[in-house]
């Protein structure tokens, strides 16, 4: 785990409680959320609605150029053509939603188009900053973040980019994405909680798989536990029987992590009971936030690590009812960096989106919970643990409302 930074700002809690406001839904106050029973609610305080204040903000022109010469500007670099080109619209909706909602004036947003190629961040990295974007939020893809922060750091300009790629980190990038390191510890440190001490990896050769299968093992040995195994499986490969029984061999397994989705996992996971992996626990990550998995009986009471569901629902909502289908898991990643960026604009002292200035150790609060940025450049967030059911997931554990106690 990263070592707590020490100290909290006298801004950043105000900053935390404005970005709190602002993400609630427009029309709301703070105290008509839902909480759990382990949360807190901020005193009353009604976020005024959109349009209450005038027209909406516009933030560029028919040609995508800024119409504000005097206002803050922070690019969007996506991917709204090629292969992840709907995905890429998605999340700049998301992210205009943003601007809407919280109604920011002097503050727009300049979407660019990636292509969802290297080359193309590169030259979209320049159009924003030629057009005089102080941040850059985006790209998505992992490969396209060191080419974009290339371009952007001789005009001492912050990244924060979208991948889950942690190694892309550091100097002027910064890593917001859902990285699986935070979420193996949580959901590591809550099954030792529960008693179990012996724990196994069953994880596809991935990259991600990888990653996982290492968060895991450094997980379960700063907690005294035990690995007893780790078995990775073709990711093409149709058939894991073989290494279901190799992992089962090794005895005594209390949890089993189990990184996977889709029709891999509904294939994997009966074969755990089958043999002789009954008691084990599944456990694993966010890939399975929002995937219906419980429709495989034998993932029925996993668990996992995740951002708390029911802070989001409300955008979802707001979301399908403005385009007409719900929003992908990934639109809350641009949602909560607009809205960042957009309450840091309105404090002069932070407007300049230095590291300091995003790297506010109190953090933020958004859609998606707490986050903030660690000495490593990578976000850390306060995440729920959840069980899968039948009809979705339950939280077994609510996610944390402020960083003070919690031991990165």
């Amino acid at each position: 785990m990263r070592s707590r930074r020490s100290g909290r700002g006298r801004i950043g809690g105000v900053l935390s409680g404005l970005l709190l406001l602002a993400l609630t839904a427009c029309g709301q106050t703070v105290q008509e959320r839902q909480a759990s029973p382990q949360q807190t609610v901020a005193p009353t305080r009604t976020v005024v609605p959109i349009g209450a204040a005038g027209p909406a903000l516009s933030i560029t022109d028919r040609l995508g150029r800024p119409v504000n010469p005097d206002a803050i500007r922070v690019g969007l670099l996506l991917p709204l053509s090629g292969e992840a080109g709907q995905l890429g619209q998605q999340m700049r909706q998301a992210a205009e939603m943003a601007v809407l909602d919280i109604g920011t004036p002097n503050f727009q947003l300049l979407p660019r188009d990636t292509g969802g190629t290297v080359d193309g961040a590169r030259r979209a990295a320049q159009s924003v900053i030629d057009d005089g974007a102080q941040l850059i939020l985006g790209p998505l893809f992992s490969q396209n973040v060191r080419a974009v922060a290339e371009v952007a750091r001789p005009r001492n300009v912050n990244v924060v980019a979208f991948t889950t790629d942690e190694t892309v980190a550091g100097d002027n990038a910064l890593v917001m994405g859902f990285v699986p390191a935070a979420q193996v510890d949580r959901v590591v440190e809550y099954t030792t909680r529960q008693g179990i001490g012996r724990f196994a990896v069953l994880a596809p050769d991935t990259p991600y798989g990888n990653a996982v299968a290492e968060a895991t093992r450094d997980a379960v040995r700063e907690r005294g536990a035990s690995l007893v195994d780790q078995v990775m499986y073709n990711p093409n490969g149709t058939e894991f029987s073989d290494e279901v029984e190799r992992l089962s061999a090794a005895g005594g397994i209390q949890a089993v992590m189990l990184p996977d989705t889709g029709l891999r996992l509904r294939t994997v996971a009966p074969l755990l009971p089958y043999y002789g992996l009954r008691d084990a626990h599944i456990i694993g990550t966010g890939l399975w936030d929002g995937g219906n998995v419980g429709v495989e009986r034998a993932m029925r009471g996993a668990w996992f690590a995740s951002p708390q569901p029911d802070l989001r629902a409300d955008f979802e909502r707001r979301y399908e009812a403005n385009f007409g289908e719900a929003p992908p898991r990934l639109a809350t990643l641009p949602y909560d960096a607009v809205a960042m960026a957009a309450v840091l604009s309105q404090i002069p002292e932070r407007a300049n989106y230095s590291m300091a200035s995003l790297a506010d150790p109190d953090g933020f609060a958004g859609i998606d919970g707490i986050f903030r940025f660690g000495s490593d450049n990578v976000v850390e967030r306060g995440l729920a643990v959840l069980e899968v059911t039948e009809d979705g997931v339950r939280v077994v554990e609510a996610a944390p409302q402020t960083f003070v106690g919690i031991g990165f």
